[in-house]
């Protein structure tokens, strides 16, 4: 109502001649920018709220079961993480995408609902091996909400749930006996997974600058995994293909994880090399240096070129 009025007032102003129409619009824009900084307040105290009224239901379920641990069965502990996962889902389906708080609002419930859905199934199942049905249920049910909320947080939830059941799961293939084979299988999982993650980017279906990063860091990973567990060689081969993919794509994409990744995994693994092949003599660690040295200072000759032209 007021807008209405403040609108019909400023058109008299500019037909009376008091006001110009540049002038009214000035006016106009900063009544509405001073009118929306209340609502702005509300919504940022609406979602505080949320986010506590959340946590204090995952306080009061979880103390309830340690409390009782003993006197509860398992289906009745099972049932109660699966009923919080069902209501937190339910609130955060019902809460939408039509705002961004409403979207960061429903992304922090449904990552509850699939840590609450991991827990349930987690409960429910044996536990004398690793929980792969329990961390598969849970990225099923955060990975459903991502394709309908692609917010930060729940694609780092997603990301997270995958790189775990990638790792239950090779866990589950070697039958938790031998812990070299299990992180050998995992870091082929993992460098699929960053593959896989890469593909989706350059699809535009995900935030490119944490994709990125989450796929760079994923391949580090499996690479120092790989090195760990005395598959050298592959280790070695794989930082090579992953440095010349992510260079290549940084030459397209200017996106700094990429460039971060390529340096880092280039360092650690020509250090690794050196160490090992070379048996870190003095002669390697100098040649390792003044290639370091060598390589900066034509990067910061290219740099001042490109700057100069």
């Amino acid at each position: 109502m007021k807008n209405n009025e403040l609108d019909k007032a400023l058109k008299e102003l500019v037909a009376e001649g008091s006001l110009s129409s540049a002038q009214a619009e000035l006016v106009s824009d900063r009544y509405a920018a001073s009118a929306s900084l209340p609502e702005s307040r509300k919504s940022i105290f609406a979602e505080i709220g949320g986010y506590l009224g959340g946590a204090f239901i995952a306080v009061a379920v979880l103390t309830f079961i340690i409390q009782r641990f003993d006197e509860v069965s398992t289906p009745v502990k099972s049932g109660i993480f699966a009923a919080l996962a069902v209501t937190l889902a339910g609130i955060s389906y019902a809460l939408g995408t039509t705002s961004p708080v409403r979207a960061r609002l429903a992304s922090v419930l449904a990552a509850g609902s699939g840590i609450a859905t991991t827990g349930s199934v987690a409960i429910f199942i044996d536990m004398d091996r690793a929980p792969l049905t329990a961390f598969a249920a849970g990225t099923a049910v955060v990975c459903t909400f991502f394709y309908r909320n692609r917010t930060e947080l729940l694609h780092l939830a997603s990301y997270g749930f995958l790189f775990i059941t990638f790792l239950m799961a090779s866990a589950t293939i070697t039958q938790d006996r031998d812990d070299a084979a299990a992180f050998g299988l995992a870091s082929l999982f993992w460098i699929a997974l960053g593959s896989i993650w890469l593909y989706v980017i350059n699809r535009g279906l995900v935030h490119k600058t944490l994709g990125y990063l989450l796929a760079a860091a994923t391949l580090f990973i499996a690479i120092q995994a790989q090195f760990v567990r005395d598959l050298h060689l592959a280790s070695y081969v794989t930082a090579t293909l992953v440095v010349i993919v992510l260079v290549r794509i940084f030459l397209r994409e200017r996106s700094w994880p990429l460039l971060a990744g390529a340096v880092t995994i280039a360092t650690f693994s020509v250090g690794e090399f050196v160490a090992e092949t070379l048996g870190g003599s003095l002669g390697a660690i100098a040649g390792l240096f003044a290639a370091g040295v060598a390589l900066i200072v034509s990067s910061l000759y290219a740099i001042r070129t490109l700057q100069q032209r």
